[in-house]
């Protein structure tokens, strides 16, 4: 009988967890005050130790007050590697909760993800958004119990969250599933995180969660709840501004967090099915718009395969980086470019021509078609000279299928002209023709 009001009393929470219109409220207390663990109570046989609930009515054990202060100077103390990168391994479960409330109120993805795994893109999502917003975790006290066997645990966190322009802490208690490597350090098993139990997004172990489920009945896990609950209560009553915070601000912040979110994953789904895989046939520049006067990013080299999401006008949205850029769409074809080639004038001896600042009447002709500002199209892919002799140095390429301007044309069968990334150069007359 008792075990059915439990299980009813989970299943009116998780009904309210699935609804929208609970979102803002839930989503909002992920990581902060009063986290009050609720897990389905799962069926499954336990797997490991004679009576794998046993650890949940032990005595909690003060893994701070134990060793709280060797743990407080090693989080607090810029331990680097050999490489320069920083130590994330924990060699006490207090020393691993410090640890991983930095790097969280830091956003340090590439540290947390170190010492909490797994960490969805969504969770991820969360962590920058909520922590622009915290100053500090402070008077962090660290709770332990076995969890199925001797090298996990159950954590229980009282601390406080110290919100950025607030002048009071918020009080709150948090729960981790704390487990051991082989080499005798500790990670957070990020499965059985607020958040992921929140959002369902990754299954967890019965065994797991049905321990889970006696531990957060027993009586000293109880009163602790009741005891923040009340330095909570205390904290809202005492600060206005900590009081709108959290029920007006960020609740609305998350608000639009996640819809931002959504509407991004949706974006990015749609994205994946009607990507194709395009190639530039020239040198094209990588625009952060879709406008010639969006900023210049990069340029992708003639040749290169691009992921295309979608058209935008003149320009198609591509992957760049592992980010949304946009190049001009004439420049990319559904077939790879046939391999340049070798790019060569003719190579019979040609007599030192004068440079193009020559008087137009000591050298300059006119050829058909090639008249001063006209542009064509390149038949073939020419090298492009600083001056008009083929020994001298190359400045850029004319690819083939590019429209080229004409400066100048000479009468020793050179020709100046300059390409669409603005470069000028000299290539053989005949060439062009």
């Amino acid at each position: 009988m008792k075990e059915n009001k439990f299980m009813e009393k989970v299943s009116a929470i998780f009904s309210k967890v699935k609804n929208p219109a609970y979102y803002r409220y839930y989503l909002a207390a992920v990581v902060f005050f009063a986290m009050m663990l609720v897990l389905v109570k799962c069926t499954g046989s336990a797997s490991v130790g004679k009576d794998p609930m046993a650890g949940a009515y032990q005595s909690f054990t003060n893994d701070t007050e134990k060793n709280g202060k060797n743990s407080k100077k090693k989080a607090d103390a810029d331990t680097k590697k050999a490489d320069g990168t920083e130590e994330s391994s924990a060699t006490t479960i207090t020393e691993l909760i410090q640890k991983y409330y930095k790097y969280y109120a830091d956003a340090d993805l590439e540290n947390l993800k170190k010492i909490a795994e797994p960490i969805s893109d969504r969770e991820a999502s969360y962590i920058q958004f909520f922590s622009q917003y915290v100053e500090e975790y402070q008077n962090i006290t660290v709770y332990t119990k076995r969890g199925l066997d001797d090298t996990s645990y159950l954590v229980s966190v009282e601390m406080e969250i110290k919100f950025k322009d607030i002048n009071t802490a918020a009080p709150g208690l948090d729960f981790f599933y704390v487990r051991t490597r082989k080499d005798g350090s500790y990670y957070i098993d990020n499965l059985y995180s607020t958040f992921n139990i929140s959002n369902g997004e990754n299954d967890m172990d019965p065994d797991v969660t049905a321990l889970i489920a006696t531990f957060e009945q027993q009586k000293d896990l109880v009163a602790l709840q009741t005891d923040v609950k009340e330095k909570f209560s205390a904290a809202l009553m005492n600060d206005e501004g900590l009081s709108n915070f959290l029920n007006t601000t960020l609740p609305d912040e998350t608000t639009k967090w996640s819809s931002a979110y959504q509407a991004a994953e949706a974006q990015r789904q749609a994205d994946l099915q009607n990507a194709t895989t395009m190639y530039a046939i020239q040198d094209i520049p990588v625009k952060d718009s879709p406008a010639q006067e969006g900023a210049d990013l990069g340029t992708i080299t003639a040749g290169t395969a691009v992921t295309k999401y979608a058209d935008e006008g003149a320009f198609s949205r591509i992957d760049y980086n592992g980010a949304n850029a946009y190049v001009e769409s004439q420049y990319l074809a559904a077939e790879a470019p046939a391999p340049a080639p070798a790019a060569e004038e003719s190579t019979e001896t040609t007599e030192e021509a004068t440079p193009a600042e020559a008087p137009a009447d000591d050298g300059t002709t006119t050829v058909s078609g090639l008249e001063e500002g006209s542009t064509i199209t390149m038949g073939d892919t020419l090298k492009m000279r600083a001056d008009a002799s083929t020994d001298s140095e190359q400045v850029d390429t004319a690819y083939v299928s590019e429209t080229v301007t004409i400066i100048a044309n000479y009468s020793n069968g050179w020709t100046k002209i300059k390409n669409v990334r603005g470069k000028e150069g000299f290539v053989k007359t005949e060439y062009l023709q």
